[in-house]
């Protein structure tokens, strides 16, 4: 009997162990409440977010408050494209970044920088607290779809530096 449940518990453990689990797709949500501090998961994001393909470096400011980031883009977008996904990125990198409190992204020379309150008193809601991707996507959109309020946004734009 003991010789059976043996050889029984074995082709479990074979069994089990041939099994490929599937890799988890990796979603940006996975990241939610990372810090500023942790510069893999604030790489895993900006990897994740439209310009990946041009992203350089980045840069973290951890020393002292405000806490921010700067990602470097190898080349510059058209303009409105440019701002459009700076401004998405940035909504990205407030909701799951708990302490950044400045975005800044240098476009081959051409910085575009805001900071968490800016951007939140811009769309008038809190996606900071959305749940999931979908659901921050739903709330941003119908803003960066609207180019009017896009240019808009950078023209009255108080805080830290706007296009250099």
């Amino acid at each position: 009997m003991k010789g059976i449940k043996l050889v029984f518990i074995v082709l479990l453990i074979i069994v089990s162990g041939c099994r490929s689990a599937e890799p988890a797709e990796e979603t940006l949500f996975q990241y939610k409440d990372s810090y500023i501090g942790d510069n893999g998961a604030v790489g895993a994001i900006l990897r994740m977010l439209p310009g990946s393909t041009e992203l350089k470096s980045l840069s973290l400011q951890t020393k002292s408050e405000p806490y921010g980031l700067t990602a470097y883009y190898s080349k510059a977008l058209p303009e409105e494209e440019q701002r459009e996904t700076f401004l998405f990125n940035a909504t990205f990198l407030f909701t799951l970044i708990q302490n950044a409190e400045v975005v800044s992204a240098d476009y081959d020379g051409e910085v575009l920088s805001v900071t968490r309150d800016e951007l939140q008193a811009w769309y008038g809601e809190n996606l900071f607290e959305a749940a999931s991707e979908d659901e921050l996507i739903d709330l941003a959109q119908p803003k960066l779809e609207d180019s009017e309020q896009v240019n808009q946004f950078f023209e009255n734009q108080t805080g830290v530096n706007k296009r250099d």
